[in-house]
């Protein structure tokens, strides 16, 4: 339909719908956990308290705020994606156990449904790769572990 519209996976154009599906989604799971580091910083007390109350230690809090935003810029802007995709996968798994599951309900947690997702959407990301729309200087490379 367009020229400058490709649907082959390993398209060198920026501008195929591969790479920009990519950028969407880069942007959208990193959009995730900045959203989550901002909202412990502005509700700090609050979070100290919910994790205190699931018996997590709440001095972890500012590490746990630095690990989100620094992996969630790094996955926007295509920086070593693969790599923080994965440590935010396990992240997200951790969380889902330690603050959405209850053995005793009967209903599993919406919330623990949704971290398995995200960490699922995170290790296709790191699977296919940033796409062509990064700081990187060689984001395509299979050899590089981006």
């Amino acid at each position: 339909m367009f020229s400058f519209v490709s649907l082959r996976r390993d398209s060198r154009h920026i501008l195929s719908i591969y790479g920009i599906g990519l950028l969407f989604g880069r942007i959208a799971l990193a959009g995730i956990f900045l959203r989550s580091g901002i909202e412990k910083i502005l509700f700090y007390a609050e979070t100290q308290s919910y994790w205190i109350g699931h018996n997590v230690p709440a001095m972890i809090l500012p590490i746990v705020i630095m690990f989100e935003l620094a992996s969630a810029m790094s996955i926007l802007l295509g920086w070593k994606t693969r790599s923080a995709c994965i440590l935010l996968a396990g992240f997200s798994l951790v969380t889902a156990v330690v603050f959405h599951f209850d053995i005793a309900a009967e209903m599993v947690s919406p919330l623990f449904i949704e971290n398995l997702v995200i960490a699922c959407g995170l290790l296709v990301l790191c699977v296919s790769g940033p796409g062509l729309m990064t700081i990187t200087k060689y984001p395509h490379s299979k050899y590089v572990f981006s």
